[in-house]
């Protein structure tokens, strides 16, 4: 993506609207993110719950609709854009939870230091530019919504509104996640010993 028009110009994801020739690479890559989350779903089930579970189930299922609707509908221009947001923060999430275990204090610190930085800005501010981007961009240059399957137009006006919808619905919950990851930072300054407010007590 880094290499595509769209990198830093949202108005690409609308322009030549339908995108049908993908490469392979990168028809792999949104196939394997719906599996991933869809596998989610399921370890939601075997995992010991925790406090934020309705709105991990929440997530898991609006994420599985937009991958579906984006992917169908031709809108993977805009769904690779909001893959690379949420998945940088969550690698680095990743790596300082593993950190916690076994470099408790200022490295562990420092890499959700950082997570926080990369959070604010992908998925709080970008994520926040891709759905208005969403909802003004396309009328200016999408030349015609119409529903066209053998064209590869699936972009009945109305659909725009369902997958903006769905993204506001999935940025809600970012902001809901933001807050606990401020009630960490508090808890990282404050106690000696914090831990994720999320963990079931």
């Amino acid at each position: 993506m880094y290499d595509s028009p769209w990198w830093f110009d949202t108005t690409y994801f609308w322009r030549d609207y339908p995108v049908t020739d993908y490469t392979k690479s990168f028809k792999y890559y949104y196939l394997v993110q719906f599996a991933y989350w869809l596998q989610q779903i399921f370890v939601l089930q075997i995992e010991a719950p925790r406090k934020d579970y309705k709105e991990l189930v929440m997530h898991h299922i609006n994420t599985l609709l937009l991958i579906s609707l984006s992917y169908c509908c031709n809108f993977t221009r805009v769904g690779n854009a909001v893959f690379v947001c949420m998945d940088l923060p969550d690698t680095i999430l990743a790596l300082a939870k593993a950190l916690n275990y076994c470099l408790p204090g200022i490295v562990c610190n420092t890499t959700f230091g950082i997570m926080v930085v990369s959070w604010l800005y992908t998925r709080v501010y970008l994520f926040g530019c891709i759905i208005l981007s969403t909802l003004t961009e396309p009328d200016l240059y999408v030349p015609q919504f119409v529903l066209h399957p053998p064209s590869g137009n699936w972009f009945p006006y109305f659909v725009k509104y369902i997958i903006a919808g769905l993204m506001i619905g999935l940025y809600f919950l970012i902001l809901f996640w933001t807050l606990m990851i401020f009630k960490v930072i508090y808890r990282i300054l404050t106690e000696p010993e914090a831990k994720d407010v999320r963990s079931d007590d």
